[in-house]
């Protein structure tokens, strides 16, 4: 948003290119992205296709059709501009959050998060058949340490006003043609997300396991299974160990692990901490804590159902079960990683 507010502003945008408008809430109602409102407060044109074939290269071409000097300004959009559509442009720009050649494709914000990145940068580069492959204009540092996803891309959107101002529209022309050829060396690539991907893994260390979570917060969110309730880590904190004063958490009904023995509902037996097991802190402010390969991972706020609750609230209600995990669920993908190399896509 702050782009399109920034563009707004020099005079020379004329359309905004964006998602159409999506059924949304318990109606499922169209309801316009908030790129477009954006756009439809400013009075700015908006054009909404689901593929960019022809009807869309109709649209463009009907903008301004006198102008030799059309410049497509690209940000988070989500589809591969072919080169018909590029053809319509004198200037095909893409900004794109990552270090470049490094985490190329649809997410590389969540994959340096997953990565544990905290020093990445925001990139102007020109719009290529292969994907995030074109020259490069420019570049920013781009802080990442402590975000979530969220707050990365709110914190990415400000730094690319940072990064097209001096340029766009007073040297386009000037830094388009000193555009510097991208290496290839240290290239990688992201995928698209998928829910699946929220499914957390308990038998990684705690740090790896936190960075998930920001990664991966607001969607699809990091949940695995306690007992038959859903449960989603909206923030957490890694330690390195599990605190000297912190206990087996224990399901309900249950006096002691030592006189059930039924590990199944998260019991510990001696003094083991299995990846998943949940640990507590009593007392007024109670803390939340779950064992993993490596250090602990202290729960400060978790979703069940439509409630998101602090971890003194969940300690306070009924305990159904106190070891994370199920059979039912996919497999965790967890950690994720960007992909070497092998064959990129291609518009049409």
């Amino acid at each position: 948003m702050p782009l399109l507010n920034y563009l707004a502003t020099t005079g020379e945008l004329v359309a905004v290119l964006t998602a159409p408008d999506q059924p949304q809430g318990r109606g499922r109602s169209l309801q316009p992205n908030p790129v477009k409102a954006r756009a439809v407060e400013l009075g700015i044109p908006t054009g909404e296709f689901s593929s960019l074939g022809k009807a869309s290269r109709e649209w463009v071409a009907s903008i301004a059709p006198d102008d030799d000097n059309r410049c497509l300004i690209a940000f988070s959009y989500g589809r591969i501009f072919g080169p018909k559509f590029c053809a319509l442009y004198r200037y095909t720009l893409n900004v794109h959050p990552s270090s470049l050649p490094a985490l190329r494709g649809p997410s590389p914000l969540a994959f340096a998060l997953a990565e544990g990145i905290d020093a990445s940068e925001i990139c102007l580069q020109t719009i290529a058949a292969r994907v995030d492959e074109g020259d490069i204009l420019a570049r920013l540092p781009l802080n990442l340490t402590g975000l979530t996803a969220l707050e990365a891309h709110e914190r990415a959107g400000a730094r690319a006003v940072e990064l097209l101002a001096p340029i766009v529209p007073g040297r386009l022309a000037e830094v388009y043609a000193a555009r510097k050829v991208q290496v290839q060396e240290g290239a990688s690539y992201t995928r698209m997300l998928t829910k699946a991907d929220g499914r957390i893994s308990w038998e990684l260390p705690a740090r790896v396991i936190a960075a998930h979570v920001r990664a991966l917060m607001p969607w699809p969110g990091s949940f695995d299974m306690l007992g038959a309730e859903r449960v989603i880590l909206h923030k957490v904190q890694a330690l390195d160990a599990m605190p000297e004063e912190a206990q087996p958490l224990m399901p309900a009904g249950l006096a002691s692990c030592a006189s059930t023995g039924e590990v199944a509902v998260g019991c510990v037996t001696g003094a083991s901490c299995e990846p998943g097991q949940l640990y507590h802190i009593a007392g007024k402010k109670g803390r939340l804590f779950v064992c993993c390969a490596e250090g602990a991972l202290e729960i400060l706020k978790l979703q069940k159902g439509p409630k998101t609750m602090d971890a003194a609230s969940f300690l306070r209600g009924r305990i159904v079960a106190a070891q994370f995990g199920s059979s039912e669920l996919a497999e965790s993908q967890w950690p994720l990683t960007a992909t070497a190399p092998e064959t990129s896509q291609e518009g049409s």
